[in-house]
């Protein structure tokens, strides 16, 4: 499409923008008194997946961890870039993880981390809930 192709209509670009400036005002609302869980994958872009965590091995038995316990408003992956994230609210992770996330078991016991269970989830699929119009 060219420019001259475009025929702007104000009321009409006026209503859908709209849309977006009034789910960023009511975020940075929520925002305040809310808790954000952050997390950064740097192996996101390479696989174009996510891992949510959701137990842990302690000791020789799992125990709830990560989204499992978790008593955040919202779930931010950030880009290990650092020039951008994409956040979502809990129960709406927690509806992507169950509707689409496959079961993995992370083994990788050290000195300093332990042997995780969770869901690998497809990035798409977070930014598809984000993004996606139902109306």
């Amino acid at each position: 499409m060219t420019r001259s192709e475009y025929q702007p209509d104000f009321d009409h670009d006026f209503r859908r923008g709209k849309v977006g400036e009034d789910l960023v005002d009511s975020f940075l609302g929520r925002l305040q008194g809310s808790t954000v869980e952050t997390k950064t994958d740097y192996r996101a872009w390479d696989t174009g997946n996510l891992y949510i965590e959701t137990q842990q091995e302690i000791r020789g038995d799992w125990v709830d961890s990560g989204l499992a316990i978790s008593k955040s408003d919202f779930y931010c992956f950030a880009g290990p870039s650092g020039v951008g994230f994409i956040t979502i609210a809990t129960p709406d992770l927690i509806d992507v993880v169950l509707t689409t996330g496959r079961k993995v078991h992370m083994a990788r016991s050290s000195p300093t981390s332990r042997d995780t269970r969770g869901f690998l989830i497809k990035v798409t699929d977070v930014v598809e809930r984000v993004f996606r119009n139902d109306g």
